[in-house]
C-alpha cells in the first residue's frame, strides 16, 4: 500500500494488495425510496404507493494500478471471481462506516504506459445502508439479578436501528421479559443453556454455541420486534427465578447496528 493514496476493503482484502487505488467520485450517491405511482382514473395527480424501504445504490469506483498492470491486473480478477453475494466493503475516503456490497458484473480495464500501468472502474451494487463502525460497539446492558434493570440508549442517526441482543441466562432463570421503548417481549430459557441472539433485522433468534433455532422461545406480546428509534431508547429487562429459588440472572449486550443513508 502506498501512503496517501485512496483504496478500498472488500471481504476483509485490501485491494491495494494488487496496486489497486481509486477515487472517491462516485461513493457519495444516495439510495432512492421503494415507491410506486398509480394513476387514478378521474382522480388528478397520481397516487403514491411507498413500500417502507430503500432500494440498492450502485456505487462505482474509478480505480487504477501505477505498477506490474498486468499480473495486478490479473490476481485482482482471480480474487473478485471469488466473492458470493454480499460482502464488507470499506473504503478509506469513509474512515467510520461500511456497506454491504457485491460486484457488479465484469469491469473493462485499459493498459496505459506500455502496460505498467492501468484504469478502469469498479463497481458494486450495495443495500441502501451505510452502516456505522460505532454500532458495532456493544452496548452493555450490565447484568440483573431478581430485579428490574433500565437504562437509555442514544441513537445518532435518523434511521431506525434493529439491533441484536445477546441475551446469557444463568441456570436459575426461567424468562426475561424487556420494555424497549412501547415494545414488549420475552425470552424464555431454553432446554440448552447457551447465550441467545436475538436478531432484529432478520427476525431471528438462535444459539451463540450451537447456532440452533431458538424461535420458538421467543414470545412478542405486540406482534413485532423492537427497533431503537432516532433519539433517547428507554430499555429495561427482568430475569424471573425457577419456583424454588429467591433469584435468577441474567447479562444484557445489544449491538445497536446503527446506520445512515
Amino acid at each position: 500500500m502506498v501512503l496517501g493514496r485512496q483504496h478500498i476493503i472488500i471481504a476483509g482484502r485490501d485491494l491495494a494488495d494488487f496496486g489497486v487505488y481509486i477515487s472517491g467520485n462516485g461513493t457519495y450517491n444516495a439510495p432512492a425510496r421503494d415507491v410506486k405511482s398509480v394513476a387514478i382514473p378521474g382522480r388528478n395527480g397520481d397516487l403514491t404507493l411507498d413500500n417502507g424501504r430503500f432500494k440498492n445504490v450502485t456505487v462505482k469506483y474509478p480505480a487504477f494500478i501505477v505498477e506490474d498492470f498486468g499480473r495486478n491486473i490479473d490476481a485482482l480478477r482471480d480474487f473478485l471471481g471469488t466473492l458470493r453475494g454480499y460482502s464488507r466493503l470499506e473504503d478509506t475516503y469513509h474512515p467510520d462506516e461500511y456497506r454491504m456490497a457485491r460486484v457488479n458484473g465484469a469491469f473493462t480495464a485499459k493498459p496505459v504506459d506500455k502496460l505498467v500501468a492501468g484504469k478502469f472502474d469498479l463497481s458494486f451494487d450495495c443495500m441502501p445502508q451505510r452502516w456505522l463502525k460505532s454500532g458495532e460497539a456493544i452496548i452493555d446492558g450490565a447484568g440483573s439479578f431478581g430485579m428490574a434493570t433500565s437504562f437509555s440508549v442514544l441513537n445518532p442517526t435518523e434511521q431506525d436501528a434493529l439491533p441484536t441482543i445477546k441475551l446469557t441466562m444463568d441456570s436459575n432463570c426461567t424468562k426475561v421479559v424487556f420494555n424497549i421503548n412501547d415494545v414488549q417481549f420475552t425470552i424464555n430459557a431454553p432446554s440448552v443453556l447457551q447465550p441467545i441472539l436475538i436478531d432484529c433485522e432478520m427476525q431471528n433468534v438462535y444459539g451463540e454455541t450451537d447456532q440452533a433455532n431458538l424461535n420458538s422461545y421467543l414470545v412478542l406480546d405486540d406482534g413485532v420486534f423492537p427497533v431503537l428509534k432516532p433519539g433517547v431508547n428507554t430499555i429495561s429487562f427482568t430475569p424471573y427465578p425457577q419456583a424454588g429459588y429467591w433469584i435468577g440472572g441474567c447479562m444484557v449486550d445489544i449491538y445497536p447496528r446503527w446506520w445512515c443513508l
